[in-house]
């Protein structure tokens, strides 16, 4: 379940994602956060602060492969920086800095990764888009090859409504006068009969 659970999750894509699903980012971006604070905390103890900045950087990554909103990236980049802030920054556990280094350590830290979610976001999007440009093309090579293969009249009919089915899943009318046992063979020898 692990690697090819989290493998599908970060090419699932959605142009129109549900409410249950921007609820499901939503806590998916949250529970990054906790994660990155709980490992911020072990960093704190061996004094390493750099590495902290890093893995809140790598959690808002982690949110742009796993969610697919805009507005969870700007969410995860904001709560790092005051999460940071907040429980990492001197004086801990309030939401100010008194270092001269703090104001540009969030602006970049938020800057890098907004930025980077974005790309990675991009990314994910093209990768979907190329996905679906595949698939269709192999459909369309699959019912190339099978309408080569057909050698009546009547398998030429029935061929093109299997295919339209196969691909968009629509049931295509095939008239009446096809003989119930016409067949066309697809690729892998599997053939197919559709009839009145």
């Amino acid at each position: 379940m692990g690697v090819g659970w989290l493998k599908n999750k970060a090419f699932e894509w959605s142009d129109k994602p549900t409410p249950a699903r921007n609820a499901r980012d939503l806590l998916c971006t949250l529970l990054l956060m906790v994660v990155a604070t709980l490992v911020g905390f072990v960093f704190h103890a061996f004094d390493m602060e750099a590495c902290i900045v890093i893995t809140y950087v790598l959690a808002v990554l982690c949110a742009s492969l796993l969610t697919v909103g805009r507005v969870h990236c700007l969410f995860a980049s904001a709560v790092s920086v005051l999460l940071y802030n907040y429980l990492f920054t001197t004086p801990r556990f309030s939401l100010t800095a008194w270092g001269t280094a703090y104001p540009a350590t969030f602006a970049v830290m938020f800057v890098v990764g907004f930025v980077a979610s974005a790309v990675a976001m991009s990314l994910r999007s093209e990768l979907h888009a190329s996905r679906v440009a595949y698939n269709r093309t192999r459909v369309i090579l699959e019912a190339d090859e099978a309408l080569r293969r057909c050698t009546t009249h009547d398998q030429v009919i029935v061929c093109p409504s299997f295919w339209a089915w196969r691909w968009c899943g629509m049931r295509a009318l095939v008239s009446s006068q096809v003989p119930r046992r016409t067949t066309c063979s697809a690729r892998g020898g599997t053939s197919f009969r559709v009839g009145p």
